[in-house]
């Protein structure tokens, strides 16, 4: 380099007390990553010399000229030009930095305040409780690809918006599209994913400081647990739930409640069991609220389903007159799109009533079972039919044909179970 600067450019270099090459290119760099975080341009030794190098030269590509803008304060035509005159106050440049800076912070404060519409945020709120009501009546698998897009859907959103309030909500609605997708997910037989979303549910609720959804979460980790066999884990995550305090409303706690009850009884913890159980009626009776179960569908924890619950867990520690009651009033309970609640119900209390012998009144009642199509018979339901098949061998129904064509059916919904196809990945 000559004694004195050739251009603005080299001046500008020259005054940051840069030296060399690599100086400029780390501070380059790192304002090509905060402007293009995503191929942004990057400084080569051979560029860096040619642009301070004698000779014409010619503009640089839009995006290098947006980079040596924003980390010099000048346009890139006047970088390429002559130096300035070094006096601080020179009226030019002077007039220019503030031109600049001025610049500078209208495209920061836009950038901060980028919003998006509210009625963008409302409709995908609707498509979310929609798709949590519509789950009794839809296939899992159907709910597994309407949860991934909504959940795409959040996040790309999410992106675009700077306004706190507006990120929020776009959070709690990526959390919820998370939530239904591992209920979807489990439906489908697939706990290990099941499990995974859920957990992603209680990230986004744990960001957000959304109670509810992470009651929720916990409880579907609850839930999963004790499919598989594992009632302590069941109670520890119904624990860490109930840790959260105040902001679960009734049908919220009504589901971590029975979660816990039947996690009680597959542990063989008569005595809680049957405390809990016993808190069913009072539970029911319960007026709190919050936004997330009182959505309803598959967010909601109806009294059919509370009560086809107690049933369940009623058999699990041996109460056939509780099950039998409890299951009975959930099979009246539930509607026509709760047909799910009702097949489940219905298994529970044939199951009660083959544990008494009562075959004739045990097949009339597990038509709601039959009935439901196969696409539609989510883990509980296929996990009970087993216990149905299992309960059928007994030795009492060994010559019976109504026993033999009820089993028959019973692992015809067990192979529609293990038949599923795997989720795509």
């Amino acid at each position: 380099m000559s004694d004195g600067p050739r251009t603005l450019l080299e001046q500008e270099i020259r005054r940051r007390g840069w030296r060399g090459f690599r100086d400029v290119a780390t501070a380059y760099d790192s304002t090509a990553r905060s402007l293009f975080p995503k191929n942004g341009p990057t400084l080569t030794e051979a560029t860096y010399y040619r642009w301070l190098g004698p000779g014409t030269r010619s503009l640089p590509r839009p995006d290098a000229c947006a980079v040596l803008e924003r980390l010099l304060g000048h346009p890139a035509e006047r970088l390429f030009g002559p130096p300035l005159d070094d006096d601080p106050h020179d009226t030019y440049h002077l007039k220019e930095l503030i031109q600049m800076t001025a610049e500078e912070a209208a495209t920061d404060a836009r950038s901060q305040a980028a919003s998006i519409s509210e009625l963008t945020i409302d409709h995908l709120r609707d498509e979310v409780a929609e798709a949590a009501r519509a789950y009794p009546v839809r296939p899992p698998a159907q709910t597994v690809t309407t949860g991934r897009s909504l959940r795409e859907q959040a996040e790309r959103l999410r992106e675009q918006t700077r306004v706190p309030d507006q990120h929020r909500e776009l959070t709690v609605l990526a959390g919820q599209a998370s939530a239904l997708l591992s209920v979807a997910v489990f439906d489908c037989g697939e706990l290990p994913a099941a499990r995974s979303l859920a957990r992603t549910a209680g990230l986004y609720a744990e960001v957000a400081r959304d109670v509810p959804l992470q009651a929720y979460a916990l409880g579907t980790l609850a839930y999963i647990a004790y499919h598989q066999g594992q009632p302590a884990e069941a109670l520890r995550q119904v624990r860490r739930a109930d840790a959260l305090g105040s902001g679960v409303g009734a049908q919220g706690r009504r589901r971590l409640q029975a979660i816990a009850a039947r996690a009680l009884g597959h542990h063989g913890d008569r005595e809680q069991a049957l405390s809990l159980l016993a808190a069913t009626d009072e539970v029911l009776a319960e007026g709190a609220t919050d936004d997330l179960h009182d959505i309803g569908g598959e967010f909601g924890f109806s009294a059919a389903r509370c009560l086809m619950s107690a049933g369940t867990t009623a058999l699990l520690i041996g109460d056939a007159e509780s099950a039998k009651k409890a299951s009975r009033r959930a099979h009246g309970l539930a509607r026509v799109d709760d047909r799910g609640v009702a097949a489940k119900a219905a298994v529970d209390l044939g199951l009660v009533l083959l544990l008494a012998g009562e075959l004739d009144e045990a097949a009339e009642v597990l038509a709601p079972l039959w009935q439901l199509a196969a696409e539609q018979r989510g883990t509980g339901l296929v996990q009970r039919a087993g216990r149905l098949r299992a309960a059928l061998a007994d030795p009492q129904y060994r010559d019976s044909p109504l026993a033999l064509e009820l089993a028959e059916r019973a692992e015809d919904v067990l192979r529609s179970g293990n038949a599923r196809p795997p989720l795509a990945p």
